[in-house]
């Protein structure tokens, strides 16, 4: 499932290993994830056995994606490039 606003070329891709398994899990976190101005696109890839969230952002941290993740009661992880 993917989501993006203005994709900027510039922006760098965060990813992490979250625990979001459906797309009942997307919705509740879309207005999260879309209300935050510095996310520019993210999506969540079910058929990966990591469950991988990958957002496109040149402003945020990963501490801070892991953060507004887990704060919405989702386990998130970030993996290594």
């Amino acid at each position: 499932m993917t989501m993006s606003m203005n994709f900027d070329t510039n922006s760098q891709f965060l990813v992490f290993k979250t625990n979001i398994h459906t797309k009942m899990d997307v919705t509740r976190l879309s207005p999260l994830l879309e209300a935050d101005e510095r996310i520019v696109e993210w999506n969540v890839d079910f058929s990966d056995i990591d469950k991988v969230l990958r957002i496109g952002s040149n402003e945020l941290r990963p501490q801070e994606v892991i953060a507004m993740i887990s704060h919405a009661g989702y386990a998130c992880e970030e993996l290594p490039d």
